[in-house]
């Protein structure tokens, strides 16, 4: 095994460097910002050309998701309670807060106009909160209602939200839908799946021309496009199976280079998906997201106590 929180390509090696904050990342659509946040209630902003912080600020406790604004002057962060803080990213005031529907929610968005925010909670709601502190729920259960097992996803690169449902009633199975974040959110069914759903909790990339995701038995990374049609099966190395490693989660990077295996106990396992040769080994810390920027040349790994970055050349 390669040394520890290294990266090792050809002849490059490099240590990652530790910035502060860590947990469930955002990127800005233009790759410009990279957020994250403590496990309380800071959250740390870095220009992502020089990796040095930009912003720092306290605000809801105990953060689960952040966004910024397309025009990079909002922030807006949202707690495992549900409630949601819009902050000037000018000032550092707080502008206001909002409870939403009380849920805890999946990664969210703004509005391209940068005037609104569209959040996407575990009950499968699309809420919209407006400039001025309001929300209402454009798409899902209104509180108190029967709820479907639904898994919501934000599309940075075709500005589409992706919905993946398991319906009921006439529609018993397993169906994946689609909207335009730039509309009113008005999802259309785009697939239906005969055997299995992905399973988020094991990883969904969606990536900049397809997505990604495990198989129902483990062995294999499911290529579809983006209409979740299957392309091909990337079979998973064997030898994570030989070193009795379970995978706990799938992440392939944005242009598609490079999958990391996060393995559990501070274990993860980065590889070339063209040629499934090992390119580095991570065991600083428990992994919580990961990702890649400038072209999948620059590796993310945020984690609990903190984020790592390094280049691969």
């Amino acid at each position: 095994m390669m040394p520890a929180s290294t990266v090792r390509r050809g002849g490059f090696m490099g240590k990652l460097k530790k910035l502060k904050g860590g947990m469930d990342l955002y990127v800005t659509e233009d790759e410009k910002l990279l957020v994250n946040s403590n496990s309380r209630n800071g959250v740390y902003i870095y220009d992502t050309d020089t990796m040095k912080q930009i912003f720092q600020t306290k605000t809801v406790s105990y953060v689960a998701q952040k966004a910024v604004s397309p025009d990079k002057k909002l922030l807006a962060a949202k707690n495992t309670s549900g409630q949601m803080a819009i902050i000037s990213m000018e000032t550092g005031e707080e502008i206001f807060r909002c409870d939403m529907a009380k849920s805890e929610g999946y990664k969210f968005t703004f509005t391209p106009d940068s005037k609104a925010v569209l959040d996407f909670d575990w009950d499968g709601r699309t809420m919209l909160l407006n400039a001025k502190g309001a929300f209402r729920v454009l798409d899902g259960p209104e509180p108190g209602e029967k709820k479907d097992m639904v898994y919501l996803c934000y599309d940075r690169f075709s500005g589409q939200i992706y919905k993946l449902a398991q319906g009921n009633g006439s529609e018993k199975g397993r169906f994946a839908y689609a909207a335009e974040v730039s509309k009113k959110p008005e999802y259309r069914q785009i697939h239906k799946f005969t055997d299995m759903m992905p399973d988020h909790i094991m990883g969904i990339s969606i990536c900049k021309e397809h997505i990604y995701y495990l198989d129902k038995n483990g062995t294999g990374i499911v290529e579809t496009d983006k209409s979740f049609e299957k392309m091909r099966v990337i079979p998973v190395p064997k030898k994570l199976f030989q070193s009795g490693d379970r995978i706990c989660h799938v992440y392939v990077s944005p242009c598609e280079k490079y999958v990391f295996f996060y393995l559990g106990f501070s274990l993860g396992v980065m590889y070339d998906l063209t040629n499934m040769e090992p390119v580095m080994v991570f065991t600083e810390d428990v992994v919580s997201d990961f990702t890649m920027l400038h072209e999948d040349k620059t590796v993310v790994i945020a984690t609990w106590g903190g984020t790592y970055v390094g280049d691969i050349t």
